[in-house]
């Protein structure tokens, strides 16, 4: 399975409460891992024994090399996982509410340029049966998608 789209350096913070505005709330844990919605179905799918590979773009800053590291520790084949050495990573932290499970996410989108459709070579597809998008490089995605279709991949 290929996925080619977002990736993101997440810090989840749990509280047991959300406070009124304002004011200030202890966390009672914190965790640092990877995120976005291609990424985030990779990694649970190597955990399920799936060979997988991720294509999308990291910014050559701290967030990039923990999110490359995190995937690689994961599994994920990040050959098609490219730097943009000038640009920064994207970077969300999610608050967290102990007993609902309510969540608030902040993010930041970074600066790293999307992949275009030139850089993503047709021979990525060879032996994938299933192209997972989620529309954020769009050059990129629309060529993977018509070469999917070309290839009898399920996209």
């Amino acid at each position: 399975m290929l996925g080619l789209g977002q990736c993101s350096l997440d810090v989840l913070g749990r509280l047991p409460s959300y406070p009124e505005v304002d004011q200030k709330a202890e966390l009672d844990e914190v965790l640092l891992q990877g995120g976005g919605p291609v990424a985030t179905a990779l990694v649970t799918l190597a955990r399920l024994g799936v060979e997988v590979s991720f294509w999308g773009r990291v910014g050559g800053d701290f967030f990039g090399s923990q999110i490359r590291q995190g995937l690689m520790a994961e599994g994920v084949d990040c050959r098609g996982l490219l730097v943009d050495s000038q640009g920064t990573s994207q970077f969300a932290f999610i608050s967290v509410e102990k007993g609902s499970g309510h969540r608030n996410i902040f993010w930041n989108r970074g600066s790293a340029k999307p992949l275009g459709a030139e850089e993503f070579p047709a021979e990525a597809l060879l032996g994938c049966s299933v192209l997972h998008l989620d529309g954020l490089h769009l050059e990129a995605s629309v060529r993977a998608a018509a070469l999917a279709r070309k290839a009898g991949v399920v996209t």
